[in-house]
């Protein structure tokens, strides 16, 4: 890095559990750790999208990353019973300019292309899919008991990319152990 060269933000996923269309369900979002500002803690990214003058990465630079998750959910019902996903998708997007939807568009297509190239189906490659489109680095877990509405009341720990793959099989694999059990037919 020579002297003129500011640091860039950096990407990574904040994975938790949470209801989901009243079903259980594990999420994980893209989140921003940026240089100086937000060291200690992660934010949300930009929401008209990434750009390099606002320190975004070069791998970055236009994508629309705001609301980018990887999501799964499991159906409890005795008679429907059934696990979803992962599903990427951007959920929440709002107000959306031409700039902004031709972003999202961009974003899915890398992040599709991503996957398809992994041959990604299970939800830890998946995840791992995802990152590399984006150029993650890292997951974010919070410590402690939740304090607060913003990111900067909690306490955080950054880990490298690879464990919040694993993280995401561990929750993904409590989802499945929820699923009904399947009677066999009486045939």
């Amino acid at each position: 890095m020579t002297k003129t060269d500011k640091p860039k933000r950096s990407y990574g996923f904040l994975i938790e559990e949470e209801p989901f269309a009243d079903c259980p369900s594990i999420v994980a979002r893209v989140l921003v750790r940026e240089p100086g500002r937000s060291e200690a803690y992660p934010i949300n990214p930009r929401s008209e999208g990434e750009d390099e003058i606002w320190d975004a990465t070069k791998k970055t630079d236009g994508l629309a990353l705001q609301s980018l998750e990887v999501r799964c959910w499991v159906n409890t019902d005795p008679k429907l019973g059934y696990l979803h996903g992962p599903d990427v998708r951007i959920d929440n997007a709002r107000f959306i300019t031409e700039r902004l939807a031709k972003r999202l568009l961009n974003t899915m297509t890398r992040v599709n292309r991503a996957i398809r190239k992994a041959n990604a189906r299970e939800a830890g490659d998946v995840l791992m899919a995802v990152g590399k489109a984006i150029g993650a680095e890292w997951y974010v877990k919070r410590t402690g008991k939740r304090r607060g509405s913003f990111y900067s009341d909690e306490d955080w720990e950054f880990r490298p990319l690879a464990e919040g793959r694993d993280e995401y099989r561990r929750q993904f694999e409590k989802l499945r152990a929820l699923l009904p059990a399947k009677k066999e037919d009486a045939a």
